[in-house]
């Protein structure tokens, strides 16, 4: 956040800082509406999703529901929230 101030200074920057650590997509889904576009429609949002979903028993396509839904909520405001997502991929691999 500091970065962003620093680098734009002339711009007013508001934060929401809604994400849970250990959880995943399916409940950052469920939640988007509550703890982020109660406060109001962003303009851009930075989305996280590394090995929760995995290691909380997600497969593979409800992993990639629940980044939809992500992103489906995020648009639906004025549909003019940009987004950058982080993602990495993790299958478990069973022995």
């Amino acid at each position: 956040q500091e970065d962003l101030r620093q680098r734009f200074p002339e711009t007013e920057f508001t934060f929401v800082d809604a994400g849970i650590s250990s959880t995943g997509t399916t409940p950052h889904a469920f939640r988007f509406e509550n703890d982020v576009l109660q406060r109001g429609v962003p303009d851009l949002l930075f989305v996280e999703a590394a090995v929760n979903d995995d290691t909380n028993g997600f497969d593979y396509i409800g992993q990639i529901r629940g980044m939809e839904g992500v992103v489906r909520h995020s648009q639906s405001g004025d549909g003019r929230c940009d987004a950058s997502f982080y993602l990495r991929s993790v299958h478990s691999v069973a022995g």
